[in-house]
C-alpha cells in the first residue's frame, strides 16, 4: 500500500524535525548512586552543555559534576557481553560532556 510508511524511515524524519526545536537534556529514571573516589568531598565543577548540539549559538544549560553521582541502572553491569558498551567492572565509559569513570568496588545496601 502506498499510504504505508516504513517505522524506520518515519522515525528518523521525526527525529530530523525534532533535532532543531527540541532542546537537549538530561535524566536519570532509575538511579543508581556512584562515587568518584579519587575527588573531595567539597569538589563540585560546573559543566556548560548545549541545548542543541549541532546548533551550540542556541544556548546552554548547566549541570554540576560532583563527588556524588546518579547513573541509569541500565548503563551499568558487574558482568556484559563484550557487545555492551556501558559501564561494568572491566570496561571504563566516559559520561557525556563530563570525564572517563570506571569501577573500583560495588557496594549493596
Amino acid at each position: 500500500n502506498e499510504n504505508v510508511i516504513p517505522m524506520n524511515f518515519f522515525d528518523h524524519i521525526v527525529r530530523k524535525d525534532l533535532n532543531d526545536k527540541a532542546s537537549r537534556t538530561m535524566a536519570v529514571f532509575d538511579p543508581l548512586l556512584i562515587e568518584i573516589t579519587n575527588a573531595d568531598e567539597e569538589f563540585s565543577q560546573e559543566l556548560e552543555v548545549p541545548l542543541f548540539p549541532q546548533q551550540k549559538n542556541k544556548g546552554n544549560q548547566k549541570y554540576f559534576f560532583n563527588k556524588w553521582l546518579y547513573i541509569d541502572k541500565s548503563d551499568f553491569r558487574e558482568t556484559a557481553p563484550n557487545s555492551y558498551f556501558g559501564l561494568t567492572k572491566d570496561q571504563m565509559v566516559m559520561l557525556k560532556y563530563a570525564y572517563w569513570i570506571k569501577v573500583e568496588e560495588v557496594v549493596y545496601n
